[in-house]
């Protein structure tokens, strides 16, 4: 058999690992996406702290609005709130879920807009 010896030049070189794959990053439209998760989680839970003020003032009835169609808003903002800064902070790492969770999200905002 005409196997060459190891060392000898007819020897095949050691192969060299391969590189890690560098990191990939986020397109321009999913961190505008991400970015407007935060600032709509900022600022509906600021509306949900302010309606739950305005809550508390409208039991004294200085308010047209009762004080449990201000705690419902109150409550569906903070929970919108809450939901898209969690989904912005997972942007990076999930996956489907996240990319559904925001179309969720935008929805019920567009939604509760109309």
């Amino acid at each position: 058999m005409n196997t060459p010896a190891p060392g000898s030049p007819y020897a095949h070189p050691p192969m060299p690992t391969p590189y890690p794959p560098a990191p990939m990053e986020m397109p321009g439209g999913v961190r505008t996406a991400r970015v407007c998760l935060w600032v709509l989680g900022g600022l509906s839970t600021l509306g949900g702290l302010i309606f739950s003020a305005v809550a508390a003032f409208a039991e004294r009835g200085d308010s047209e609005f009762s004080m449990a169609e201000m705690t419902g808003i109150a409550v569906l903002s903070l929970i919108l709130g809450v939901a898209s800064l969690i989904l912005a902070a997972k942007f990076r790492t999930g996956g489907n879920g996240v990319r559904v969770g925001a179309l969720v999200v935008s929805g019920v905002v567009l939604l509760n807009v109309l």
